[in-house]
């Protein structure tokens, strides 16, 4: 399944399988711009759109229906389920799962391990119909082996602490680490 039409101007291992059909059916091939690099044993699934000077690393999955802007950079072993938003210049770094319908702004670096979720109750007959992904902003800092739980938002310029368990929305511009919020000065 790999396709060769994405060789002229990006380096693909040929281990990697592009436009993998699943379940969804008449979705149109996806999409990847100039400059990307792709690491062996990627699997990128249709209809997605990935953007120019991109980096992906070894064994990531990238389910359906993504949106992955120019200059963004994946590690290893990361899966990125459906109809996710990824900003431009952000960086996820290996072993992280990234949601269905999650959005993550622009020039936002996630550590390794990270972890978003989006049902409160999964494996409920009806927890499909009740999905809220974590929205992050721009310019967040997220620290390795956080867990976001369903519908947080990270407001832009926060940090999040490396283990930290999100249950609650983040403001602008705060340090959030063990349950606790913590308003940084703003620079003029």
């Amino acid at each position: 399944m790999f396709n060769s039409k994405y060789l002229s101007h990006n380096k693909i291992d040929a281990s990697c399988i592009i436009n993998f059909e699943n379940k969804i059916k008449n979705l149109k091939d996806s999409s990847i711009g100039k400059g990307v690099t792709i690491m062996p044993n990627v699997i990128i699934y249709k209809g997605n759109k990935i953007g120019s000077n991109c980096f992906i690393g070894h064994n990531t999955i990238i389910r359906e229906n993504n949106i992955i802007k120019n200059e963004v950079k994946i590690g290893s072993n990361v899966e990125i389920a459906f109809n996710v938003k990824i900003g431009k210049n952000s960086k996820i770094h290996s072993n992280c799962f990234i949601c269905e319908h999650a959005i993550i702004g622009n020039n936002v670096f996630i550590a390794p391990n990270v972890t978003f979720l989006n049902s409160k109750y999964p494996n409920r007959m009806d927890s499909k119909k009740k999905l809220k992904a974590p929205i992050i902003e721009n310019n967040v800092v997220i620290g390795g082996g956080a867990t976001l739980l369903p519908g947080v938002t990270i407001r832009s310029g926060s940090i999040i602490g490396g283990g930290a368990v999100v249950t609650k929305n983040v403001p602008k511009n705060t340090i959030f680490y063990e349950k606790k919020i913590f308003v940084m000065k703003k620079n003029d």
